[in-house]
């Protein structure tokens, strides 16, 4: 019988690589700027870029972006609305393929998880296969077992982790616990 590791049940990601990151005491306190996009993208799967920051990197830096991350790493687009869906796209055509999604931010809807503890989970909205959590501190592990088995029943196989205090723990428990049920 051969020994494979489990397939998590989530892809882990974040929003953005900059906001919110120094509470959260994610970088080494010596990491260059330029560096922290790379970082991260060995620490996740998925990080999501908002309209805005689209609008403001020119060609290269969105180039760059593509440079700086491993071949499996994907990007998502958060965008307003379906009006300014087709210009983002074409100014996020150097990402290929690892542009692998997009969220309009109308279509995420609040999520509801029932933990037995009572625990609160912070705020969860998700749609399209995509959640989006902005805890208020470091889940319990049975708050983050919760969380993965209510996003697979409802279909996300993505989950995107504000920054926060508590991020690095948080992100580490979700890691094992959606491998760990895969």
């Amino acid at each position: 019988m051969s020994q494979g590791r489990n397939q998590p049940l989530l892809r882990l990601g974040t929003l953005g690589w900059s906001e919110g990151f120094e509470s959260a005491h994610f970088y080494p306190e010596d990491l260059p700027q330029e560096w922290r996009l790379t970082y991260l993208s060995n620490e996740v799967d998925r990080v999501v870029i908002s309209a805005a920051e689209v609008l403001a990197a020119d060609e290269e830096q969105i180039e760059e972006w593509e440079e700086d991350t491993h071949e499996q790493f994907g990007f998502l687009l958060l965008y307003p609305s379906e009006d300014s869906l087709d210009p983002l796209l074409q100014r996020l055509r150097p990402l290929g393929e690892k542009l692998v999604g997009t969220i309009e931010e109308s279509a995420l809807e609040s999520l509801s998880i029932d933990v037995a503890s009572g625990e609160e989970i912070g705020q969860l909205r998700g749609g399209s296969g995509v959640a989006i959590l902005m805890p208020r501190e470091v889940l319990s592990p049975a708050a983050v077992r919760a969380t993965v088995e209510a996003l697979r029943a409802q279909d996300m196989d993505t989950l995107l982790i504000a920054p926060s205090p508590g991020f690095t723990a948080n992100l580490s428990n979700f890691e094992t616990i959606s491998s760990l049920l895969g």
